[in-house]
């Protein structure tokens, strides 16, 4: 196993029992969804969009999933209380910014709550743009730039469905995962020696 990041991740020392009883909740409200959510482990993306003149907003996601090869086509879901959610109605467009390992930071400043900060998150990184306008942050192992084609709500979230309209990639960047509440390193460069290349199409 990858080690963690933080040194007081309960993995760090510990081996998880084979054949543990799982715990299950025959009632599933949030509390139980979240604690199953959590052991989740998802890519860790910044997800952006801008108006084109310099005005541009953001936050840190894991819920992002590809929809469709033909057209291609992925998906973000995004909280409707987010200050990031009416400017994605508003600009109809946003790029997905997978994140490295090395860009952790990023992550956990974009994942702050504090609206007061929006405007000064984009001040860590360095930032360009592709086609559509939304912030791309340089040095991701992959960005997808989107125009915004439906957006669904469902429950606390609506989800933003995109055509993608460029995809900028840099191979064999170490990506940056979320589980059990902390980041952690994938270390592809470790790969079993029965590991798969799949066709996602």
């Amino acid at each position: 196993m990858t080690k963690p990041l933080h040194k007081s991740h309960p993995w760090v020392g510990t081996v998880a029992a084979r054949g543990a009883e799982p715990k299950v909740y025959h009632t599933v409200d949030a509390e139980s969804f979240k604690k199953g959510m959590r052991q989740l482990a998802s890519a860790v993306s910044i997800v952006t969009t801008g108006d084109g003149a310099g005005a541009r907003a953001g936050f840190t996601a894991t819920a992002v999933c590809s929809v469709s090869a033909e057209p291609p086509q992925l998906l973000v879901c995004v909280n409707a209380k987010s200050g990031t959610h009416a400017k994605l109605k508003e600009w109809k467009s946003f790029c997905v910014n997978v994140l490295s390992s090395a860009q952790i930071q990023i992550a956990r400043c974009f994942a702050s709550n504090d609206p007061s900060a929006s405007s000064d998150r984009f001040e860590l990184g360095d930032w360009s743009t592709l086609v559509t306008g939304a912030p791309m942050l340089k040095g991701c192992p992959v960005n997808f730039d989107c125009t915004v084609t439906q957006d669904v709500a469902a429950g606390t979230h609506t989800i933003f469905i995109g055509n993608i309209a460029a995809v900028s990639v840099i191979a064999g960047l170490e990506p940056l995962a979320f589980a059990d509440g902390q980041y952690l390193t994938i270390g592809t460069a470790k790969r079993g020696p029965d590991a798969e290349l799949w066709d996602w199409s």
